[in-house]
């Protein structure tokens, strides 16, 4: 008689390859999926070498560490290591709401691929989350059995890595000001809402640091004065300001503080506005409330609907401005090496969702139909 085979190997349709493996311990069968080989047969040889113990008599050693648990000694130990606050906050939020609650009591390593494959699914219908939201949870569930198997041991395998990432190449990601019409009609509704209200006097000011820098809005609104270098024509950029916490820190996204330009049109319309404003000391804030206080980004982003509104142009929001610029430099031929390092980006691959704007990218593009 044939011995079944305890390994199964699969391909999808899309190449990826999947590996099922099958062992009956403790009088029932136990089965688990992987995208690693090596992820398989560690599995397998856990569990005979458990299955081994069992047969003589050894009560083996085994992991009772329940999700909920480490999850929550796991979020612990990385607030502590200076984990960005916004960041751990959305993880925290993201493990404590969608996977503690259906998870609590269950075995951390006891949780097959089937079993988060699922759970995943149903939280993207559930939730209508996007393919990339959908990848950053999977990418959160990964980490978190990546640090339970190399710092803790709670877990042998990491059952994520069978669970395939979604496609976000067919996603619209963004939205931008795609003519320079549209944008000097923002910058006239963005000056004009500056000049009617005198507790929004500083969006002018926010509208022209947004599209001419293409820094994120949590960074504008931590720009203090010394951050300008006038002589040097080039404004630092270090810290961000957390509207959520109400608090600054001594980092950016990319944790390393970066350089970018001054161009005429903004330091003259800094100028301007620092000889208007009360709070003009070099550790003062350069987009501020009437009290010389950080402003939220939702006030902000009120502000820039209205502008919107009044510009009649399309609603993009504060973020997109990031994007504005960044379209912008690539399709007036700026490299995309270059915008990396302005955008403060930490890998080139995230920076290449511009290459499709670039003129010389539509060049090459040009003959791929061609009729005469």
């Amino acid at each position: 008689m044939a011995k079944k085979k305890s390994s199964v190997f699969y391909e999808r349709s899309n190449g990826t390859k999947v590996y099922r493996k099958t062992i009956r311990i403790y009088g029932k069968a136990e089965q688990a999926f992987f995208s690693k080989k090596k992820d398989a047969d560690k599995w397998y040889s856990e569990k005979l070498r458990e299955k081994e113990l069992f047969k003589n008599g050894i009560t083996p050693v085994i992991e009772t560490t329940t999700f909920d648990e480490y999850a929550e000694k796991w979020l612990e130990i990385r607030e502590r290591s200076g984990k960005a606050k916004s960041s751990w906050k959305l993880d925290a939020t993201r493990l404590r709401k969608y996977y503690i609650p259906p998870l609590k009591g269950i075995i951390i390593s006891s949780i097959s691929s089937d079993k988060w494959e699922f759970l995943l699914s149903k939280i993207a219908k559930e939730q209508d989350l996007s393919n990339a939201t959908f990848n950053r949870h999977r990418s959160l569930i990964h980490k978190l059995y990546n640090d339970a198997i190399k710092k803790s041991k709670a877990a042998i395998v990491n059952p994520i890595t069978a669970i395939e990432r979604r496609d976000e190449s067919t996603e619209d990601h963004w939205d931008y000001f795609e003519t320079p019409l549209e944008i000097q009609a923002y910058l006239e509704a963005a000056k004009k809402v500056s000049e009617s209200c005198k507790t929004k006097d500083y969006f002018y000011l926010f509208a022209l640091i947004s599209l001419n820098t293409g820094a994120r809005i949590s960074e504008v609104l931590d720009l203090r004065h010394s951050d300008i270098l006038k002589t040097q024509r080039r404004i630092k950029i270090s810290t961000i300001y957390d509207s959520q916490e109400k608090t600054s820190y001594d980092r950016t996204k990319s944790k390393k503080p970066r350089w970018v330009g001054l161009n005429d049109a903004l330091l003259n319309a800094y100028e301007n506005y620092k000889s208007q404003t009360l709070f003009n000391s070099p550790e003062d804030l350069i987009i501020c409330n009437e009290n010389g206080e950080h402003l939220s980004r939702w006030a902000v982003a009120r502000t820039h609907r209205t502008a919107c509104k009044l510009a009649e142009v399309k609603t993009i929001r504060p973020h997109d401005l990031r994007h504005t610029f960044a379209s912008h430099w690539v399709m007036n031929g700026g490299s995309l090496e270059d915008l990396k390092e302005v955008l403060g980006h930490s890998n080139l691959s995230v920076t290449q969702k511009y290459a499709h704007l670039s003129p010389d990218h539509l060049a090459l593009k040009a003959n791929t139909v061609s009729f005469v």
